[in-house]
């Protein structure tokens, strides 16, 4: 059987092809699943019963709610559950075996982890001083600006994979000084694209970073409650900003797609408060926006998304799941730097949350199980010992 470092190849290798299509994310989750599933031990760790928990009976509430809402919505796409359910199971499999895995067979896995992130940053970084070059080979009608944004979910994952790379990569050598600098280039490679969530999300999980290197288990706390506060407000704000015109200058001083998500937000805020409770349905929203006089595939907000779709219900059953969630996460002790890189991660893929993609697209689901595993090894690598 080969070693868990050359095992893990076998998934990792699909992380930086990221940088050319998204749908490689979706075949690193199910090539590590397959993976783990293909030894007899780990099978054991993954398929064990579970231990019955607030948290786990939660998201299972909250999965359970998923699927039932398929039955009311409009476009009644069981499909796209279906497509959905599997890479969030593969992902959740890969996580509680890495939870319950023997630390001495994760911790050769942090270097081929730091080595799939750099490629990915690399690949990235050559695209964009080459104006797209590699992928335009096997596009070449394509505009600069077009090429740009298909390599963008590249880029939102590598800034969702970045503190725990440095986390690890940290462990690997006891070289702190490379964090920072592999955290500052990766944020002007950012502010070079198009995606202007790449560099927000950096820029605020290196503050949340911050503030719980200063307050650890408070500063955890402190960050949860202001993700959560921002994402319960975005919809009424959207809804003043608009009543106040903010769309039209967004997109005079801004750009065209700034202004256009006030529009989209504040048209799924009004949509919201026709049937707050249950919503409209799974996947429901590009149905909707056909009689809603504003065209679109999602509502750029997964709070919003989750409300429009899941109710004031699936809104409930998800908060509730992450709170209790983030209270069994600080239960055991744990290093400064686990809880920074903790907090500063789950900020990144918030702002992508809260502005940018679909909840229910299958290469994001897997790029958020691919981040969350990245962090459940970081929780039981341990930290290098170096000053």
């Amino acid at each position: 059987m080969p070693s868990a470092k050359a095992r893990s190849y076998l998934a990792l290798v699909f992380v930086p092809l990221v940088a050319w299509s998204k749908d490689a994310a979706v075949v690193a989750v199910v090539t590590a699943a397959a993976t783990v599933l293909a030894n007899r031990d780990a099978r054991a760790a993954v398929f064990a019963p579970p231990r019955l928990t607030w948290p786990l009976l939660l998201g299972a509430a909250f999965f359970i709610w998923a699927l039932a809402a398929v039955t009311w919505s409009p476009a009644h796409r069981m499909t796209d559950w279906m497509k959905a359910a599997p890479v969030v199971l593969a992902a959740l499999g890969v996580g509680r075996y890495f939870a319950r895995a023997p630390t001495d067979m994760l911790e050769p896995l942090a270097r081929p982890v730091c080595c799939a992130v750099g490629a990915l940053f690399v690949l990235l970084a050559v695209e964009r001083v080459t104006g797209g070059g590699i992928i335009g080979l096997a596009r070449p009608g394509d505009s600069t600006e077009r090429l740009f944004d298909l390599i963008s979910p590249g880029l939102a994952l590598l800034s969702c994979l970045l503190f725990p790379a440095v986390y690890l990569a940290e462990a690997a050598t006891g070289r702190r000084w490379a964090g920072p600098a592999l955290i500052a280039v990766c944020f002007v490679l950012a502010l070079t694209y198009r995606m202007d969530a790449a560099p927000v999300a950096i820029a605020c999980a290196a503050i949340s970073y911050g503030i719980v290197r200063q307050c650890k288990r408070a500063g955890v706390v402190l960050v949860a409650v202001g993700i959560a506060a921002v994402a319960l407000s975005w919809g009424p704000l959207a809804a003043v900003a608009w009543r106040h015109g903010e769309q039209t200058w967004l997109t005079a001083h801004a750009n065209l797609n700034w202004g256009y998500r006030v529009e989209i937000w504040n048209r799924v805020f009004e949509l919201i408060g026709a049937k707050p409770w249950t919503g409209y349905g799974f996947d429901s929203a590009r149905s909707l926006a056909q009689g809603a006089g504003v065209t679109f595939l999602h509502p750029h907000n997964g709070l919003l998304q989750v409300w429009l779709e899941l109710g004031a219900v699936g809104v409930a059953l998800l908060l509730v799941w992450a709170g209790l969630s983030l209270r069994a996460y600080l239960a055991p002790p744990r290093d400064a730097r686990v809880l920074a890189t903790f907090a500063a991660t789950v900020t990144a893929v918030a702002v992508f949350w809260l502005i940018s993609f679909g909840i229910w697209q299958g290469w994001w689901l897997a790029a958020i199980g691919l981040t969350g595993v990245a962090l459940v090894l970081v929780a039981r690598v341990s930290p290098s010992p170096h000053p």
